[in-house]
């Protein structure tokens, strides 16, 4: 009806929205495109041993590096799944991916946050015909990054500056930081991408946590099973002979844990067997083997025996089993 067409051209969009959607008669308005993408996010803590997402959670837990107290880490890996599930053989020729890091302040429920440590990859799967996949690198001169360090609650003019020209972007930013804690969100931009029907497009990325509650015990007891939350927006667009279109969406949320540290507990036993009070070579090594099979066959999976043999504890070697022998 004109009434209805009057009523749409108010809206600026409404001519190119004319030219590929439309809306049924049926009492629940529903609107179809020729084109359309699945998202997933997924994380995988560095005491995971695989990607979750859902109802459930990633798990992290400080690692430090035997040589370096100073040297700490508890991170988690990202991963962004972008499909082209379009039902004609529509094109995706550029995507515009953002993700703001976990942080207390961006409205998504975190309770402590996250700061950028590395990408690991970012690679186009392509499906042929008979259903089989390859996989490439995406090359430099198609990718460009971008960091920001703007606050999280500023999501809503970091999307709408995303979905603008580079040249015009004035809070995210070309050079990373050389500070990598203060990176409160990250940007990718791929263009001539080629991404056909049933092609995928996987980025992952590495975050760790926030060093000020990493090197501060007390604030680190205050986070324990206490939750962060991530999710990514992805902007892609498809030609046509004419224009090219544009959709904004957002993935689902992924959540992440912080644990204590795995506690081990050790200790030495000693076996007398001649009853003597000194720890001497006694002759008892076949009671002590049978003793280290009976252990370990009945605590498999909770318990490692050392067997420690002789006094002098100079030197260390480690046999096919990996029992330690020391002489």
């Amino acid at each position: 009806p004109s009434e209805i067409q009057s009523l749409l051209a108010q809206y600026p969009n409404f001519a190119k929205w004319n030219d590929y959607a439309f809306i049924t008669a049926n009492a629940d308005s529903t609107m179809k495109t020729v084109s359309a993408v699945e998202i997933l996010k997924e994380v995988k803590g560095n005491i995971d041993d695989h990607y979750v997402y859902g109802d459930s959670y990633g798990k992290i837990e400080v690692k430090e590096n035997p040589s370096d107290v100073t040297d700490k880490k508890a991170t988690a890996e990202f991963r962004l799944t972008v499909r082209n599930s379009s039902a004609k053989d529509t094109v995706i020729n550029e995507v515009r991916i953002m993700d703001l890091l976990p942080n207390t302040d961006d409205g998504r429920g975190s309770e402590w946050r996250m700061t950028y440590e590395s990408l690991d990859s970012i690679t186009l799967v392509k499906t042929d015909a008979d259903g089989r996949e390859t996989s490439e690198e995406i090359p430099a001169d198609k990718l460009t990054q971008y960091y920001t360090t703007s606050s999280g609650s500023n999501k809503a003019e970091l999307e709408k500056e995303l979905m603008g020209q580079p040249d015009n972007f004035t809070n995210w930013k070309e050079k990373q930081p050389d500070d990598s804690s203060s990176i409160t969100g990250i940007a990718f931009v791929i263009k001539d991408l080629g991404m056909a029907k049933d092609d995928k497009l996987i980025f992952k990325y590495t975050a760790d946590l926030d060093p000020e509650i990493l090197f501060n015990d007390s604030k680190l007891e205050e986070c324990y099973y206490k939750y962060a939350v991530n999710s990514f927006g992805l902007s892609y667009f498809y030609g046509d002979a004419h224009q090219q279109y544009s959709f904004l969406l957002q993935s689902n949320p992924v959540q992440v844990t912080l644990v204590p540290k795995t506690v081990e507990v050790g200790g030495k036993v000693w076996l007398d067997d001649n009853d003597n009070g000194i720890q001497d070579d006694n002759g008892g090594s076949d009671y002590r083997n049978q003793l280290e099979k009976d252990i370990w066959s009945s605590y498999i999976d909770s318990v490692r025996l050392t067997t420690i043999e002789g006094l002098n504890r100079n030197q260390t070697s480690t046999d096919t089993i990996g029992t330690i022998n020391e002489n």
